[in-house]
């Protein structure tokens, strides 16, 4: 701030040529091209964007396994549900 000053233009900074694209935040789901392009690529809406994302998410998701000792703590909660449960009926 002290190098620009008042009314300055932080633009011409060599800081902020380096950082701008960390900086920016361009939404994935705005579509930002321009109207001939979104109409030769189907018109696609917000929905259809949104919907075609969680496709993708969902196709390439790889869940991290459970460690052995929560895998172990489940079984042994699930085993004794079933032992509860088993003693209603």
């Amino acid at each position: 701030i002290s190098e620009v000053g008042p009314k300055g233009s932080f633009l011409s900074k060599r800081h902020t040529v380096r950082n701008i694209r960390k900086e920016l935040w361009f939404p994935t789901l705005l579509d930002r091209d321009n109207y001939d392009n979104w109409l030769k690529s189907g018109s696609p809406d917000m929905e259809k964007r949104c919907r075609d994302r969680k496709e993708e998410l969902l196709r390439k998701h790889e869940p991290i396994p459970l460690e052995d000792d929560v895998k172990n703590d489940l079984e042994k909660i699930i085993e004794s549900a079933k032992r509860n449960l088993s003693k209603q009926h």
